[in-house]
């Protein structure tokens, strides 16, 4: 799964929407990688990433969550920021 790491400071993952790839949060980059470590994910089968069988929500969330570093999936509820768009949402909210 492809994950671009951007930046420094507090982890903010960020999961693009259904049909989309991490590069629509290009225009955002600059201005957040100063204060926060971007983690722009690309969904399983969009983007750079590899398609996952099964392809459903439940393994979708597991094979991102298995790719986010570690500190990530330990405080991802209480520190870790994230902003999704559209399908991506679902990932995070289900996280």
């Amino acid at each position: 799964m492809h994950i671009k790491k951007i930046g420094q400071g507090k982890d903010l993952v960020l999961i693009h929407g259904w049909g989309m790839h991490s590069g629509i949060w290009e225009p955002i980059i600059e201005k957040f990688s100063n204060q926060y470590t971007l983690h722009l994910v690309d969904i399983p089968g969009m983007g750079r990433s590899d398609s996952i069988d099964p392809y459903d929500l439940n393994h979708l969330v597991e094979a991102i969550s298995q790719k986010l570093p570690h500190c990530i999936k330990n405080e991802f509820v209480t520190s870790t920021k994230n902003s999704s768009y559209g399908f991506g949402g679902g990932d995070a909210l289900f996280y």
